[in-house]
């Protein structure tokens, strides 16, 4: 599914926190919303042919998001929250991944969703598909977190993403002899 910019504004009150009153706005683009400012335009435009690739081998919607505060909230609500905004709006796939970066309040957290409910009909194949679906977003978030810390914890959040990126591709067992454009490269914070 194509996804255009548009404007997230999110009532989030499936988080059980101080956030659960407020609403958040998020410009996304493509895949990317930073809400933060932390991520520079060439970064933005290689994440974007990365994350296309990742989706298409994955089989689903695979989001970055950037947010300056959480007003309390723990990130994996959040990124949880923003994930079903998301797919209630048809914004992204029936299966998604959201990884979340609150670089002010030095958090990080990722969220994916499969099927939540198995069709009546399904067959024993399908159910197979599903199943090995979860599987593989799982490893794909268990792969992203170690990858970014290092590079989070001296504030370097376009490395860390890069790296959380490759991890992926990596696990995917993508072929990774075409570097990132020379631009974003040079952008590297």
């Amino acid at each position: 599914m194509k996804r255009r910019a548009m404007l997230l504004t999110a009532l989030l009150a499936l988080v059980a926190s101080p956030l659960a009153a407020e609403t958040i706005s998020l410009d996304l683009e493509g895949d990317i919303a930073d809400g933060a400012q932390v991520l520079s335009a060439p970064f933005e435009e290689e994440m974007r042919a990365r994350l296309a690739r990742i989706e298409k081998e994955a089989g689903a919607s695979i989001v970055l998001i950037t947010m300056a505060d959480l007003a309390g909230a723990a990130s994996g609500d959040v990124a949880k929250a923003i994930g079903e905004v998301l797919e209630k709006a048809q914004k992204v796939e029936k299966h998604w991944v959201v990884f979340l970066l609150a670089p002010n309040e030095r958090e990080f957290s990722a969220s994916f969703r499969t099927a939540t409910t198995v069709p009546d009909g399904m067959t024993a194949e399908e159910l197979v598909e599903e199943e090995r679906l979860r599987d593989l977003l799982q490893n794909l978030v268990d792969v992203f977190e170690p990858a970014v810390t290092p590079h989070f914890k001296e504030d370097r959040w376009e490395d860390g993403l890069r790296a959380g990126v490759e991890a992926v591709e990596a696990n995917l067992n993508f072929d990774n002899t075409t570097p990132p454009p020379a631009e974003a490269k040079e952008q590297v914070s």
